[in-house]
């Protein structure tokens, strides 16, 4: 049949073929409804239902496809699966799918995938001697993501207004005028020291070598800051190259979640320590640190017998260790070098 198909009271048969209009006031039964323009009905029962313009009704029942160019509008429920270009409903969407390039909720778009932040990882390239208050430099940029921290010389760095950071610097080597060194960071800006200062004993030997010196800080500036990191003892500090760092970190990356949604973003860590019997070293080995503390999560696993960590593929991780050493028994330069390395193939990893 073709053109129009009108009726006041049902339509019911197996394959209803029009490209005009099927327009009845009340149910359609059948097989197949195949039509060009519109389907106007009260109820719809059958196994497929296909146009080319919009279908408008109370219920649309059917356990095989509703197909579309235009639009699905209900007031009422959908239920099962939905796979198109717009969806409008008033009521809710249960079960199934809904399949789309993106879901706004309450006018904010929404997606699924990894909370990624800014980061910044900077180290010194040359040997470099500082005095009191003396600025540290980091020449090489070795890992950044984002925009928002910005590395605007090989001293500073400047952070955009409204984030939280994380700011860390790692002395690794140091030789000094005297028996200890000390660095911490600056708020160039406010013109003000912040943070935690990181000291450093001397190591008696042919030189005085100091290490592991580490200076924290956590900011929230209301303005674009500029931060630095200074030496700040009355001593001359010579940073060896290669051995210092800065690390930054945006600890508050921002997410878009429905207003009503409660529960956190969860970070997978673990905190492992060295508990019982010291560990003693004659020459190069793994590190073992025989007691985990912390774990959360399970992207991170580590092994207490083999001091080997395991981490699953596809995200980012901050790798970090303090150690703590004795000396004994050496008549040479006291002092231990030591890296992380990938447990498959031995290759020390950058930092």
């Amino acid at each position: 049949m073709t053109g129009v198909v009108s009726a006041t009271g049902n339509i019911t048969g197996g394959n209803v073929r029009t490209g005009g209009v099927v327009s009845a006031t009340g149910n359609i039964t059948g097989g197949n409804i195949l039509g060009g323009a519109n389907v106007n009905a009260t109820t719809h029962t059958g196994t497929t239902v296909s146009v080319t313009a919009n279908v408008t009704g109370g219920n649309i029942l059917t356990a095989g496809q509703v197909s579309a160019t235009g639009n699905i509008t209900t007031a009422n429920s959908f239920v099962g699966n939905l796979t198109g270009t717009t969806v409008s409903v008033t009521g809710n969407v249960t079960a199934g799918n809904v399949v789309a390039t993106s879901v706004i909720v309450n006018g904010q778009p929404t997606t699924y995938g990894y909370v990624n932040g800014a980061y910044l990882l900077a180290q010194n390239t040359t040997d470099q001697s500082v005095g009191l208050n003396g600025v540290v430099n980091f020449q090489t940029t070795n890992a950044s993501n984002g925009s928002i921290i910005t590395k605007t010389s090989n001293s500073q760095v400047t952070l955009a207004a409204g984030n939280t950071y994380k700011l860390e610097a790692i002395v690794r080597r140091l030789t000094s005028s005297s028996t200890w060194g000390a660095f911490r960071w600056y708020d160039v800006t406010n013109a003000a020291y912040v943070g935690i200062e990181g000291f450093s004993e001397v190591v008696t030997g042919s030189a005085a070598i100091g290490s592991t010196n580490v200076a924290t800080v956590y900011v929230t500036p209301s303005v674009n800051t500029t931060y630095e990191l200074r030496q700040t003892t009355v001593n001359t500090i010579s940073v060896s190259a290669n051995y210092a760092t800065i690390e930054i970190t945006q600890v508050n990356p921002a997410i878009a979640v429905q207003a009503t949604a409660t529960g956190t973003v969860a970070t997978n860590y673990i905190a492992t320590t060295r508990t019982g019997t010291n560990q003693t070293f004659t020459s190069a080995g793994d590190v073992i640190l025989n007691t985990t503390d912390q774990s959360v999560g399970s992207s991170v696993t580590y092994n207490t017998s083999t001091g080997v960590y395991t981490l699953v593929a596809g995200t980012t991780y901050e790798l970090s260790f303090t150690p703590s050493w004795t000396f004994s028994g050496s008549s040479n330069d006291a002092y231990v070098q030591y890296d992380w390395v990938d447990a498959s193939t031995n290759t020390a990893l950058e930092w």
